[in-house]
């Protein structure tokens, strides 16, 4: 479920003024809604960069011959420290995470 989704079924049920007893899917989509926007917790590089240096997931605009893209992709990058990320001449990062765990399958 979307968090639009959520965000529409929590307006329609207190609209409906649920009652207390009723609270149950609310506390459920409240919880959906927390998962959710954990699971997807970028920072804008306009907020705040990264305290320590290291490889993160970035999104990114391209950069060919000096010139920004407007298109976005996600990809990885290394920062450097302070604002700097490593491949700065390639592709402008806007957003950032943490490195998700890589997939270890069915590892003996």
């Amino acid at each position: 479920m979307s968090i639009d989704e959520i965000i529409m079924k929590l307006v329609m049920m207190i609209d409906k003024k649920v009652s207390f007893e009723d609270m149950n899917p609310i506390v459920e989509s409240l919880s959906s809604l927390s998962q959710l926007i954990e699971d997807d917790s970028w920072t804008p590089c306009s907020e705040a960069s990264p305290k320590i240096a290291g490889e993160y997931l970035v999104t990114y605009h391209p950069c060919y011959w000096g010139e920004v893209r407007p298109e976005l992709k996600v990809g990885f990058d290394s920062f450097r420290g302070k604002t700097t990320w490593a491949k700065n001449k390639y592709q402008k990062v806007v957003a950032w995470k943490e490195k998700p765990e890589p997939y270890l399958g069915d590892v003996e």
